[in-house]
């Protein structure tokens, strides 16, 4: 079975040249100014898989926040059902007392492989890594590092004495020739090329193993979802609230009929009720009169009747006119009044009518309960629309299919765009927080998917 095997460290440690070693010797180092790994590269040979990384504080510009998410991704790519396990972790550290921050800050990148790992015990992780130092000695730099982080995740269920982790002073003689003849490089401690596979093979192989998981989760204030150790460096600022405004054009008023010539207002006027009218008055005068004024004004009456109207009756009109002389000239045409509403005819008329309808009677308003309850509408009792002649949205008065006369807001996420904000923006950039990456370095808001 493949051994995992990760290689972690500054650059020109050896982190390249144990892998030449390991398995692979075709792979080339760097010149301990530069990192020669720009990216994790995986190489496989002698039952070993070793993943060596890009050098912590490295000179092409990668963060080391960065690294550690090229890490975890490779893990996550290779992982089986959400676990990847690692057999062992090569800490490649400096011999330099001065550099205690430093080691800290590595320790604290490894410690967090095993975060939402919900048995895994921070004390056991350091068993399965292996300090190795570029020379002949070992340093408590690193192991003190370690312990401290290690404390702050146990918070209060730390033990000293529990904590353990082994150290490799990885001096290679062979491969150092300036350090003079043969006889010193085989007196001084170290290994040579040859022996470091099989040294470093049983120490690897009492380290003990420890398993990755990788959840499911989002971040509430940015648009991550992925394993919270990978949602990135940046995130949103304090979120605020407010809709996702696009807008509309509508119509204020829904599609109906309406009249579209001039309107003019008239009066319900039948030539035979201005007749009988006008008739009937004078009857009632001669009647209560009996003077001449009054026979002459009805035959006057009379007589326009017989030139202008088809119900202009001979005998009963006629014997009218041989016995009446007079009327008085208030019985004109002007003093009748509108059945329906009583005043004169010649006022302004109380019905609306449409001079572009058809059936100027049809379209013709008239405040008559019955006609109102059929549907049309009387200009008074207002209780229907009468139909008019032509179809259109009636707020402007477009035909069917425009796209609206009036602009208005309106809310992709909801329809209340007067209550409180429906989506979540980033006070700093103006993003809606959940569709964007976040802007700023700051801690993310991981909630876990159940």
């Amino acid at each position: 079975m493949v051994k995992n095997i990760l290689a972690i460290g500054k650059t020109g440690l050896g982190k390249t040249t144990i892998c030449r070693l390991l398995c692979d010797p075709n792979v080339t180092g760097s010149d301990g100014s530069e990192s020669a790994t720009e990216k994790v590269d995986i190489h496989e040979g002698n039952g070993v898989r070793y993943f060596d990384t890009p050098g912590f504080d490295d000179t092409h510009g990668k963060s080391d926040e960065q690294t550690f998410y090229e890490i975890l991704r490779r893990f996550q790519g290779l992982s089986i059902n959400n676990q990847f396990q690692v057999d062992a972790i090569l800490w490649f550290c400096e011999t330099n007392i001065r550099a205690l921050q430093s080691f800290k800050k590595e320790a604290k990148f490894m410690q967090r492989l095993i975060e939402y790992t919900d048995y895994a015990n921070p004390v056991d992780f350091w068993s399965s890594v292996l300090i190795v130092f570029k020379t002949q000695h070992s340093e408590e730099g690193p192991k003190r590092a370690a312990m401290e982080i290690c404390k702050e995740y146990c918070e209060n269920e730390f033990e000293n004495d529990k904590f353990l982790i082994d150290s490799f002073p990885c001096y290679i003689k062979d491969l150092n020739p300036d350090d003079g003849s043969n006889d010193f490089q085989r007196s001084c401690s170290g290994y040579f090329q040859s022996q470091v596979s099989e040294k470093l093979s049983k120490m690897i192989s009492k380290r003990k193993p420890i398993k990755i998981f990788f959840k499911q989760a989002r971040c509430n204030n940015c648009n991550a979802k992925n394993d919270p150790r990978l949602f990135g460096e940046k995130c949103h600022s304090e979120p605020i609230l407010r809709h996702q405004i696009e807008y509309e054009f509508y119509h204020k008023q829904e599609l109906g009929k309406y009249h579209s010539g001039e309107i003019t207002h008239i009066h319900i006027e039948h030539e035979e009720t201005t007749t009988e009218r006008i008739m009937n008055g004078a009857a009632s005068y001669f009647i209560s009169s009996w003077g001449k004024a009054a026979m002459k004004g009805l035959r006057e009456a009379i007589m326009e009747t017989k030139e202008t109207s088809q119900h202009y009756d001979e005998d009963n009109f006629g014997y009218l006119l041989t016995n009446i002389s007079d009327l008085p000239s208030h019985f004109k045409k002007g003093d009748v009044t509108c059945d329906n509403c009583s005043k004169s005819v010649n006022e302004r008329g109380c019905i609306k009518k449409c001079d572009h309808c058809e059936d100027k009677k049809k379209n013709v308003c008239i405040k008559n309960e019955d006609i109102c309850k059929d549907g049309k509408i009387c200009i008074d009792c207002k209780k229907n629309e009468q139909e008019g002649c032509k179809e259109g949205y009636l707020c402007c008065k477009m035909p069917r299919g425009d796209r609206g006369c009036q602009l208005r807001e309106i809310c992709i996420n909801c329809e209340d765009v007067k209550s409180q904000g429906c989506a979540r923006y980033c006070k700093s950039c103006g993003k809606i927080c959940s569709e964007n990456p976040g802007c700023l370095r700051l801690e993310h808001d991981p909630v876990l998917d159940q």
